[in-house]
């Protein structure tokens, strides 16, 4: 029997390590979660999809504004709609590996496998391979940095003040004015086209990006604001 102080210290003991190791991994030079630039440039992220409802009304959102964006993706979802993606690509978008499953109770083994899953289910629909992964709630432990290192992915997490919580049922409004709150050039922003209803995120994004567009702006690939802080 486990007396319930045992359990509330556990659970205590966890948020503390949890919060230590999301410190941490936003300090590491080794995940990328925003550039150092000047210019107004922002990287858009979308997790968790493709969705056969929110995806492509997303990228048609982007694409009213002349913006691109990164969907990572997870692979079982890739393989169900493979013609989601290529469109995303098709539209001048790119797309990141988020796992096969979402499942975090990997074993070293099943995390590569993981990670090559999805990264042949992408290859199939677009033939093009990702060149991102972004861990499941991006969680980085040992093993997943050495399964993406052994894929040759560089790991991608988001801004530590840019995550909108978009899949918790937060407002469109809220969504939006907790970007343009916390915007800064250089910034990757998390998103998710695939979590759950992401009603408000298509919401969010009618006043956002125009809003965007007023500060000076642009919205652009993990790959393009790489190339362009160069």
């Amino acid at each position: 029997m486990i007396y319930p102080a045992i359990v509330k210290l556990m659970i205590v003991s966890q948020l503390f390590f949890t919060l230590s190791a999301s410190q941490t991994e936003f300090s590491d030079p080794e995940l990328l979660h925003r550039v150092e630039t000047t210019q107004k440039i922002v990287a858009f992220t979308f997790d968790d999809g493709p969705d056969p409802l929110y995806t492509k009304q997303i990228v048609q959102q982007l694409t009213s504004h002349h913006a691109h964006a990164t969907f990572f993706v997870i692979g079982r979802k890739v393989a169900q709609y493979p013609n989601i993606i290529k469109y995303e690509v098709e539209k001048g978008n790119e797309v990141g590996n988020h796992s096969f499953s979402h499942d975090l109770h990997w074993s070293s083994p099943s995390a590569v496998q993981e990670i090559k899953l999805t990264q042949e289910q992408v290859y199939r629909a677009t033939g093009i391979y990702p060149k991102y992964f972004r861990p499941p709630m991006g969680i980085i432990n040992p093993l997943i940095r050495q399964a993406a290192k052994q894929a040759h992915l560089r790991i991608v997490l988001w801004a530590w003040d840019q995550d909108t919580r978009d899949w918790n049922g937060r407002i469109a409004s809220s969504i939006t004015q907790h970007v343009l709150d916390h915007i800064h050039p250089g910034d990757i922003i998390l998103f998710h086209d695939g979590a759950s209803k992401q009603t408000n995120t298509v919401q969010a994004l009618k006043v956002l990006l125009p809003a965007l567009e007023r500060k000076q702006y642009r919205v652009v690939t993990i790959s393009e604001l790489l190339q362009l802080s160069k």
